[in-house]
């Protein structure tokens, strides 16, 4: 499965680097490059699996662009170190991963891979303590308005999807078949009113709901 990857960089040699390193993977290929202010057209145009977006091009600040963006890709953000434990803000935009700049290139081919193949999503260890505050011990009206859309399988679900599980994985350690998880999927974001995955943890996050559904969570740990 030769993977289809779209370019957003604002410096050509960071460009032209990314290309090469990208090029190098028998399972991936760039179909174009553009800028900020471009990066849309050329998605609904190029279709993409995956698109690449390097911080100065659009950053965690630029919601609209990259909410408008997740509804034609998925999307990865490469931001800088700084800013990486913002995480969860890029996830409520649709945002599948975020990357601090100063990975490797094999950190990155794998996140691609991952985001595409297994529609799982990828935060930096930076934004734990964004996450621990979002979770708090506090349990909020709305937290608990979401939780009551929720059946006992997508409460479950929705554990699994904060933790960054695919659906293959949710299918096997649940013992059901793939189409099973993505009807819950499917459900589980409609009553929670998001798009997409990441919206759906950021939501879960943001409004106290993993905290009500799992008070124990391994990430205030």
């Amino acid at each position: 499965m030769m993977l289809r990857v779209l370019l957003c960089c604002d410096g050509s040699m960071l460009s032209g680097c990314l290309r090469l390193i990208l090029t190098h993977a028998e399972d991936l290929t760039v179909v174009g490059e553009a800028t900020g202010g471009a990066i849309l057209d050329a998605a609904r145009e190029l279709r993409p699996d995956v698109t690449v977006v390097v911080s100065p091009a659009l950053t965690i600040d630029d919601a609209p662009e990259l909410s408008a963006l997740a509804e034609v890709t998925k999307v990865v953000l490469a931001a800088k170190g700084e800013n990486a434990h913002r995480a969860v803000q890029a996830m409520r935009h649709g945002v599948h991963a975020i990357l601090s700049q100063e990975g490797s290139a094999e950190d990155l081919l794998q996140v691609l891979r991952m985001v595409v193949i297994s529609d799982v999503i990828i935060m930096p260890a930076a934004a734990a303590p964004e996450l621990r505050g979002e979770l708090g011990p506090w349990h909020s009206d709305r937290s608990r308005r979401l939780a009551a859309k929720l059946s006992a399988r997508q409460a479950e679900i929705m554990l699994l999807l904060a933790q960054g599980w695919s659906n293959v994985q949710i299918a096997e350690k649940l013992a059901v078949s793939d189409a099973t998880v993505r009807s819950h999927v499917h459900q589980l974001l409609s009553r929670l009113g998001v798009r997409t995955r990441a919206q759906a943890v950021a939501v879960a996050y943001e409004s106290g709901l993993i905290s009500l559904l799992n008070p124990d969570s391994v990430l205030r740990s």
